[in-house]
């Protein structure tokens, strides 16, 4: 009852119309797609007490941007009490 696993998992989609940016070379809107992946665990040390850890591996491309991409991944670990 003190320690519980978690997961994540996102996708996200963002397609431009007429109203939004233009690229130079290829003339055409955005059209940006996101992975995420992610795992982690929260432990309760005491009454008031716990410890976060969150590892989240990520994938982002704007296939008509051609220097819009990037992968990456973020590691957070959070010691929260309670007063």
């Amino acid at each position: 009852p003190n320690f519980l696993l978690t997961g994540y998992g996102g996708l996200e989609l963002i397609r431009g119309g007429i109203h939004t940016e233009i690229d130079a070379a290829s003339l055409l809107p955005r059209n940006q797609v996101g992975t995420a992946i992610g795992t982690g665990f929260d432990w309760t040390l005491a009454a008031n007490a716990g410890l976060y850890l969150r590892q989240r591996w990520m994938d982002f491309e704007d296939k008509n941007f051609e220097l819009d991409r990037y992968r990456g991944r973020e590691t957070t670990i959070e010691l929260k009490i309670y007063f």
